[in-house]
């Protein structure tokens, strides 16, 4: 372990340091930093900027999103995992660097392409809220569904997804498992339990929403349609924290996303684990803000459900939201909102536990450990396979994934984290954007503490290089799990891309959103604004 730990510290020392394409890394890095810096020193709205986030009393919070921000901008790749070595880093700084310096030189010609986009966007928030959401929702459909059948070709590419449709077909036929082969080694695949029974080692939930797919001859449709829930719960989301504009605003970024196409065309329970956690924070939401039992109890029931699809991630995932839930628990009908809350996620939660017992024997063994061993598990020493985890691969890996947060999120030349930091740099005290973050973060430092990662083309399901990083193999679990939260996030923070300040089009519904809202008000009349000399 202490050979393994040295050999990984010399290699990021040779990756950062010692090696050729080192170097255009950080000389593009040094120059967006300089460029961005030089349009905020040039622009009264970035200096207000600086101001507000240098103010007495904020000092420490720009320490630390700054710090999150350059590390998420460190090429945390390491050698063994892609030659190409920093690829991911050097293209956001300089697909960064090639924006800036476009809209530098052609901002008169941009100001006229954001005056139509806003035009348009005008047009949509004039639409009916059902006749917008069914245009979201549709629009992912379809796009997602001809992801399905051009890329996928409506079968499942990676072990992952297989194992999970075998699964549905198990369960289409009415049995939990099936009697293995007579010659059982000659049908042992990866992921699948063969022991006299056989069946999957993921958890159930997902393979049960296959199965109407499974009995209608279309299994290929179940994520698209789970994909076009996102749109309107992304819609719902935007419209519980901001108002309806921000959930209009939340609802076209999720049709924007390449990211939601491909999860939305294959197979894997990444899609079923985005709505229900997504759902949960909408209901979890409301109930903070209404004391709701139905809410609360809702958002529970999805949080259960939401680890009979992703355990680990349904549990890291829903601290922040359960922990603001516990802290309210002495406001007028708290206690019970609190209850609530945590009776529905145990109801629903133990089903896995009850599928546990039915399939693996004991409800506390999880199929990865049935079928991999005590390897499999959580924690530092562990591995299903390959070198035992340490606390430098999970540095390494959590890393990792927000560099491939930055680069894949939205498909845009810019560093995704910037957008999500942009409101609290302004000096945001709405206490929803800080839950949000507080879920962002959730994940990547739960699976700091997780074996599994790594890059892995050669079984990826994706036809083109530029998706076969989105997360649909177990490698990815940080980066697939940190999009919810980064939608989720997307809420409350990316409202400034196409906020209208003006009188006659308020921005929220209420006076409370309005609030939260001015902290990215001015950035927001700057933005779109025509830029002048």
């Amino acid at each position: 372990l202490r050979r393994d730990t040295a050999a990984f510290y010399a290699d990021a020392g040779t990756l950062h340091v010692g090696t050729g394409f080192a170097v255009p890394v950080w000389v593009a890095l040094a120059a967006l930093a300089g460029s961005a810096l030089v349009t905020v020193a040039a622009t009264g709205p970035g200096r207000a900027l600086v101001r507000a986030a240098f103010a007495p009393g904020r000092r420490l919070r720009l320490a630390f999103l700054v710090a999150l921000a350059g590390f998420s901008f460190v090429p945390w790749e390491y050698s063994w995992v892609r030659p190409s070595r920093s690829h991911l880093v050097l293209y956001v700084a300089l697909a960064s660097l090639g924006a800036a310096l476009l809209v530098f030189g052609a901002g008169r010609v941009l100001d006229s392409v954001g005056r139509a986009a806003r035009a348009a966007f005008e047009k949509l928030v004039k639409l009916g809220r059902w006749r917008f959401v069914l245009l979201c929702s549709g629009f992912v459909f379809i796009v997602s569904a001809l992801a399905a059948v051009l890329v996928f070709e409506r079968i499942p590419h990676v072990q992952d997804s297989i194992a999970q449709l075998f699964q549905a077909r198990i369960f289409a036929s009415g049995r939990l498992w099936l009697q293995s082969p007579a010659f059982a080694d000659f049908f042992d695949y990866g992921h699948t339990v063969n022991d006299g029974r056989w069946y999957s080692i993921y958890p159930f939930l997902h393979s049960l929403a296959l199965v109407p797919g499974v009995l209608a001859g279309v299994p290929w449709l179940v994520n698209p349609l789970l994909g076009a829930g996102f749109a309107a719960l992304a819609y719902a989301l935007g419209r519980e924290i901001h108002g309806e504009r921000t959930g209009r605003v939340v609802a076209l970024l999720a049709c924007a996303s390449p990211w939601l196409w491909a999860m939305s065309g294959e197979y894997m329970n990444h899609a079923g684990a985005l709505v229900l956690l997504t759902g949960f924070l909408v209901l979890g939401l409301r109930a903070l803000r209404t004391a709701g039992a139905g809410a609360a109890l809702g958002a529970g029931l999805l949080l259960g459900l939401g680890a009979c699809v992703r355990p680990y991630t349904a549990l890291a995932f829903g601290l922040p939201l359960a922990a603001c839930t516990a802290l309210r628990a002495r406001e007028p009908g708290g206690a019970r909102r609190l209850g609530l809350l945590l009776a529905g996620g145990v109801a629903t939660g133990a089903l896995l536990l009850v599928y546990n017992r039915l399939t693996n024997g004991n409800p506390l063994l999880f199929g990865y450990v049935a079928k991999y061993g005590p390897g499999h598990e959580i924690g530092f020493g562990h591995s299903g396979w390959g070198a035992a985890h340490t606390p430098l691969r999970g540095l390494l890996n959590v890393g990792h994934d927000l560099n491939l947060f930055n680069r894949f999120a939205l498909e845009w030349p810019a560093p995704t984290i910037v957008l999500v930091l942009l409101p609290f740099l302004r000096g945001t005290r709405d206490w929803r954007d800080w839950l949000l973050l507080a879920s962002f973060l959730a994940l990547p430092v739960a699976y700091f503490f997780y074996w599994s990662h790594g890059l892995a083309f050669g079984r990826e399901p994706f036809s083109v290089p530029e998706c076969s990083s989105v997360g649909l193999s177990d490698n990815f679990d940080v980066y697939a799990d940190l999009q919810p939260a980064a939608d989720e996030a997307d809420a409350g923070l990316l409202d400034m891309g196409l906020l209208d300040t003006d009188e006659a089009a308020p921005t929220v519904a209420d006076s409370d959103a309005r609030a939260a809202a001015d902290s990215t008000a001015g950035f927001a009349r700057w933005c779109w604004s025509p830029r002048r000399p």
